[in-house]
């Protein structure tokens, strides 16, 4: 009894913390940015939906905003194994570990001159006032992406090693791996549509990078996708063709990160998690001790 006690103990404490980490770092990021380049709120006004609705179009945020919803669910309710609760432990873990491997690769790809993936800001001595202490805008960015994208990943890992399974998920495998594509589909349609829907787009005078600050979408394949430049010197043109094969590229490309990721959870944890069940037949003369046709033992 007392050791059940501990280990509910840590389940909700590691719920607590995973809920905590994400929204600490997603008020950092949202602070840093309004102190560094925004101090009048012109747009990085936290009362304006359009704001957090330009938020959410980076991964990273809308993998926390996800993960938010998916540890105050399992903080509030029972702890019982359904397909559901199976297959969302499942997601969840998938997009905290792509948030987290994109931003460690991007970085050593930054500091080797290679791709652009993150922008590292340059060393910026701007003072941005936490209350309770102040920080640099450099220091604020490396403290907050190394919760945002290592910390909070790693815990959500260990909760998924710890406490999920997925023995439910792995008799209904391809069914699992389809649903899987459900979640970065409606990723890539809430980008794609959320400049047509909210007409405040974000924009920051003398911005550089599309990268850095977009004016409608997060990365430049999102613009070749919708037909549109990525910034003012673009000189890509786009077709019917290239726009087709530039959507039929990302899909493919990222339902296949997903889908791998997800199906090697699946399998991995159904390994360490497959109940042993008893099958209860009515034995017939061959199955009985000795017989022919012993009774089957099977796992799930």
């Amino acid at each position: 009894m007392q050791q059940k006690k501990k280990v509910s103990r840590k389940y909700y404490w590691l719920l607590f913390f995973i809920t905590t980490i994400h929204l600490l770092s997603v008020f950092m990021c949202a602070w840093t940015d309004k102190c560094n380049h925004d101090p009048n709120g012109s747009f990085v006004n936290f009362l304006k939906l359009s704001y957090w609705a330009w938020f959410f179009i980076w991964f990273s945020a809308f993998a926390s905003l996800v993960t938010i919803l998916w540890a105050v669910y399992k903080l509030v309710s029972k702890n019982k194994q359904t397909y559901g609760r199976q297959f969302f432990d499942v997601v969840i873990t998938t997009c905290n570990m792509i948030s987290g491997v994109i931003y460690v690769c991007g970085v050593a790809l930054y500091q080797l001159n290679g791709p652009k993936w993150v922008h590292i800001p340059e060393k910026n001595e701007k003072l941005v006032n936490f209350g309770f202490f102040r920080l640099t805008v450099s220091q604020s960015w490396w403290v907050y992406n190394v919760f945002w994208h290592i910390i909070a990943p790693g815990l959500v890992f260990y909760f998924f090693y710890k406490f999920s399974k997925t023995y439910l998920l792995i008799i209904k495998i391809k069914k699992s791996l389809l649903y899987s594509l459900i979640l970065p589909t409606l990723f890539y349609f809430y980008v794609v549509f959320r400049p047509f829907i909210d007409k405040n787009s974000y924009h920051f005078v003398g911005k550089k990078e599309v990268y850095d600050y977009p004016w409608d979408y997060p990365f430049p394949w999102f613009y070749r996708c919708a037909d549109k430049p990525s910034h003012k010197e673009d000189l890509y043109k786009n077709t019917f063709i290239s726009q087709t094969f530039w959507i039929f590229f990302l899909f493919v490309f990222w339902f296949f990160i997903f889908g791998s990721l997800s199906y090697f959870l699946i399998k991995w944890k159904a390994k360490k998690s497959a109940p042993i069940v008893q099958r209860t037949e009515r034995l017939t003369s061959d199955q009985k001790v000795g017989g022919s046709n012993p009774p089957r033992r099977t796992n799930y």
